[in-house]
């Protein structure tokens, strides 16, 4: 359990992150009535305390030229899974 738990200001600024995280400081900080000061300590915190992994652009595969759909087929010789993940006893 993470000894520093999530206040309602801090789901607020994730759930606003998750929505566009390209959204200005002081724009986020509007949304969550906090100071820009007050967002971007809370963001660093987010982050050193590892709920804030990393922050990612989702591109628009057509628009980038990935157009192809791939289809795979895997078959197995052994379908059993204690090889590798064995149950314990």
């Amino acid at each position: 359990m993470n000894k520093n738990p999530l206040d309602a200001f801090d789901l607020k600024l994730l759930s606003e992150l998750q929505q566009d995280h390209s959204l200005s400081l002081h724009l986020l900080a509007e949304r969550i009535n906090l100071s820009s000061s007050q967002c971007s300590r809370r963001i660093a915190r987010l982050k050193e305390n590892g709920y804030i992994q990393k922050q990612v652009t989702v591109l628009n595969p057509v628009a980038v030229g990935l157009n192809v759909e791939a289809f795979i087929t895997v078959r197995l010789n052994n379908h059993s899974s204690d090889k590798y993940f064995p149950i314990p006893k």
